[in-house]
């Protein structure tokens, strides 16, 4: 198996959740800071692709930005 990563923003609750259940668990993963090493189009393309989501999925629903925009 490959080794795992996480794509994160550190200020994230589910995003620290996930990376200390990955570390009290034993799994070897990297995590990545999308807003220090943001996505091209073709990583996110890829990446939808390999998640079967779209890009509307991804959206931060329960964020302040998506409430006030919606």
């Amino acid at each position: 198996m490959s080794k795992i990563t996480v794509y994160e923003k550190p200020t994230c609750t589910t995003c620290r959740k996930v990376a200390k259940t990955f570390l009290e668990q034993g799994i070897d993963f990297e995590k990545v800071n999308y807003y220090i090493k943001p996505f091209t189009k073709s990583k996110l393309k890829d990446l939808l692709s390999k998640m079967s989501m779209k890009p509307s999925e991804l959206l931060r629903k329960n964020d302040e930005a998506y409430k006030k925009f919606k």
